[in-house]
């Protein structure tokens, strides 16, 4: 499992929701973008880092380094 995919599950179970879709709409993000998170196909910009961290209650800073780290 990559990091962008344990890092938004956490996130959905932080914030009791069990879809991405949920998940988007809370963050007031395209769901389109957040599915393209979850497959692979881009990796989490700065606003979805920074949502991550909040969420989680962790500093941005790790965030953005888990995904510098292993480009996922």
């Amino acid at each position: 499992m990559t990091a962008t995919i344990e890092f938004l599950d956490d996130c959905k179970k932080r914030l009791g929701l069990s879809s991405t879709y949920q998940l988007a709409k809370a963050w007031e993000m395209n769901k389109e973008v957040l599915s393209n998170y979850y497959l692979g196909k881009r990796v989490p910009d700065e606003f979805a880092c920074f949502k991550i961290a909040e969420t989680l209650g962790i500093d941005a800073a790790y965030v953005i380094a888990a995904f510098i780290v292993t480009g996922k």
